[in-house]
């Protein structure tokens, strides 16, 4: 109260403050005096007077008064829906730090139920507006192993978002193809933190095919 106080110009603080006070002083005159026509004019004349004074003082404060926190937005929220996704599948997920809108996984999947070392590798790259872009790696779903993984990659990018477009109307019904896995597209601009969780639970999704098509 006292900081905006002092952002309201003096003459408006001045003005509006003593018409408080000049129509206190009116009120109690007009008891001592009487309630009849002439004091009862007489009184509507002088509050006339005085309540314009208090009315700029009202709107003053209304400008300065300080304005309520917004309610965060779809990053905030996003992050937030991140960090439970990552608690759920932990150890398998990272947030990568080194770059904005990226996520990690682990290179071997058996990180979910056994005590092992693993490097981390581009899970997906969200731009934060209407793409984004998976990997699907031949590390995480065949290991090791000198085996062609072309064939199974096509394989595993096929099925996986075919599913997640079918369950999701928010994804538009096509994906590309990238060198690396594939790319999504959303149907909107994402603002909201409603769209937040939309986006949280297609990541979730995929997640989870992931991992059944790594059991296959």
């Amino acid at each position: 109260m006292r900081d905006y106080f002092k952002k309201i110009e003096k003459e408006t603080l001045f003005a509006g403050v003593f018409g408080l006070v000049a129509l206190v002083a009116i009120a109690f005159e007009m008891f001592f005096a009487g309630f009849d026509s002439s004091s009862v004019a007489g009184a509507i004349k002088d509050i006339a007077g005085t309540v314009l004074d208090v009315v700029m003082l009202v709107i003053a404060l209304n400008v300065f008064r300080p304005k309520k926190k917004a309610i965060g937005g779809f990053e905030e929220r996003f992050n937030e829906e991140m960090e439970k996704i990552i608690s759920k599948y932990n150890p398998l997920i990272q947030k990568d730090i080194s770059v904005k809108g990226r996520y990690n996984i682990a290179d071997d999947m058996a990180i979910l139920y056994q005590n092992i070392d693993c490097k981390y590798h581009r899970l997906f790259d969200f731009d934060g507006k209407r793409e984004i872009s998976f990997v699907v790696s031949k590390t995480l779903f065949m290991g090791k192993s000198k085996d062609d993984f072309s064939q199974q990659q096509k394989i595993i990018i096929d099925s996986v978002a075919a599913k997640v477009i079918n369950e999701y109307s928010v994804l538009n019904d096509r994906y590309k193809v990238t060198q690396d896995g594939f790319k999504l597209t959303f149907n909107q601009e994402l603002t909201t933190p409603e769209d937040a969780v939309k986006v949280a639970e297609v990541i979730d999704k995929i997640i989870l095919l992931y991992i059944v098509e790594y059991k296959k």
